[in-house]
């Protein structure tokens, strides 16, 4: 049952980290990376990688992932999700690379970072990728101290990507 805190968490999870673990697979061999992120137009989480990266050919066989955001002391607090990864059609690539390069970076390293959108289109180096989260779950934090026990709470996938989708 999702409680009404899990889903701002895991919100405030999702809005103040830059980074993310993404998992994926060949459907033999998992793969997990830590990967620059931030919230799509559509509320997916979008990211960039070389097409010859072992997890963009794993998105090529198997459009499947996981992807957890956890901070560290003094408070920890994590986030789990899985959903399904796909490559930003050309169509969309300008107007998502716009938005995550200006949305992450800003000034001198904007500048740096940013690159023309016909790199990251078919045939390029670079692809824009986007996680459509299927499922989320938090930490559960109040009974931890008690039971000692890892359990996660289940996050409202719906109310999670109306709060997160940029204005």
């Amino acid at each position: 049952m999702a409680n009404i805190d899990s889903t701002s968490r895991a919100v405030a999870l999702i809005k103040n980290s830059m980074f993310f673990t993404l998992a994926t697979s060949d459907g033999k061999k998992p793969w997990s990376i830590p990967l620059a992120f931030n919230v799509g137009r559509e509320s997916t989480l979008v990211f960039y990688s070389a097409v010859e990266s072992l997890h963009s050919k794993h998105l090529e066989l198997c459009p499947d992932v996981a992807a957890s955001i956890f901070t560290g002391p003094p408070s920890v607090d994590g986030l789990q999700m899985s959903g399904s990864c796909t490559v930003v059609p050309d169509a969309k690539v300008a107007e998502v690379a716009d938005h995550y390069f200006t949305s992450l970076f800003s000034g001198d390293d904007l500048a740096w970072w940013q690159r023309p959108a016909n790199e990251f289109m078919t045939g390029a180096l670079w692809r824009f990728y986007e996680v459509d989260i299927t499922s989320a779950y938090v930490i559960e934090q109040d009974q931890f101290s008690e039971t000692r026990l890892d359990r996660r709470i289940t996050v409202n996938i719906d109310e999670l990507k109306e709060l997160i989708r940029p204005a």
